[in-house]
């Protein structure tokens, strides 16, 4: 494999905290590629893919960063890497010389949200956020599991969550420090400039590139259900009919469709009650995140 088409940059979580925007924001500066496929997954050998959004093979994931030799850095963001207890192992074996990059959020706003995003995307099918809560534990154990889903651990909101101090240790233990930044959503929200510019510094950029700041991501619903389980069904499959037939490019259709069935608005408060216990629950894995990263995140318990 040509050590010059490696990717060296991997941000690997976590979902719902400034990922898109931040990968936007990289994929303008002219010394950085981000892969054009923005969450391959290929890493992660415990993870549990279904359909074949994620079926790639070493070749394929390769040819993701094609034309990529005289960039300084060559990236991907796969946001689920955080939940693999794999990954972390995997990614040094490939490329040693990798930095990370890890985007953090307040644990129940992270899950709420990572909620309301697969709703939309069909990887969830319980529209109440408790239930879907409730069912966890039988869906760890395979039961319950959305049809359409494409990685199953998708669904495991509180399971993600426990999970991340150790996971966070590990890319610490594997990479070195030095080797690994940690940006907080609340951080980012509030000098989105500043932020950015200390991950440039962190990958070795140059620094005086500014991009659109727009904002990516936010918030979405599905205006017609059975719409966008079309879109989840067939829109693979008629991509790989339009390449053999016509052209190796998208042309677009099935995005152009889910834009205009989504409706981007501000979600509906989560239940007081289970929002003061999901925070309670949360505290002792708070303070194991404070340990690992040396953050403050006081501000991540007020349970108001």
């Amino acid at each position: 494999m040509n050590k010059y088409i490696k990717p060296n940059f991997f941000i690997v979580g976590a979902p719902k905290c400034g990922t898109t925007s931040i990968y936007s924001y990289l994929s303008q500066h002219p010394q950085v590629f981000m892969s054009k496929f923005k969450e391959p997954h290929f890493f992660g050998k415990d993870l549990t893919r279904k359909g074949k959004l994620y079926n790639f093979n070493e070749e394929s994931y390769i040819r993701l960063f094609k034309n990529s030799n005289y960039f300084k850095v060559k990236g991907e963001a796969s946001t689920f890497y955080l939940y693999s207890k794999e990954a972390a192992k995997e990614i040094h074996s490939f490329n040693p010389n990798s930095k990370i990059l890890i985007l953090l959020r307040e644990p129940t706003e992270m899950i709420y949200s990572m909620h309301s995003q697969y709703i939309h995307s069909q990887n969830e099918d319980v529209l109440d956020f408790k239930k879907a809560l409730n069912l966890e534990q039988d869906r760890l154990k395979g039961y319950h599991i959305p049809h359409l889903i494409d990685l199953k651990e998708k669904i495991f909101y509180k399971d993600y969550i426990k999970k991340m101090p150790n996971r966070i240790k590990n890319y610490f233990d594997i990479f070195g420090r030095s080797n690994v930044h940690i940006t907080l959503l609340d951080d980012l929200k509030n000098d989105c400039e500043l932020e950015y510019k200390k991950i440039i510094r962190f990958l070795g950029v140059d620094e005086t590139f500014i991009p659109n700041f727009e904002i990516y991501n936010t918030n979405k619903k599905v205006k017609y259900l059975f719409i966008q389980k079309i879109i989840k069904m067939y829109g693979l499959a008629l991509g790989d009919i339009r390449k053999r037939f016509w052209s190796n490019k998208p042309i677009g259709i099935m995005k152009k469709i889910t834009e205009l069935n989504t409706i981007y608005t501000e979600r509906n408060e989560m239940d007081f009650d289970l929002r003061k216990s999901l925070k309670k629950e949360f505290l002792s894995i708070i303070d194991q995140i404070e340990d690992i990263t040396f953050l403050n995140l006081s501000n991540w318990k007020i349970n108001d």
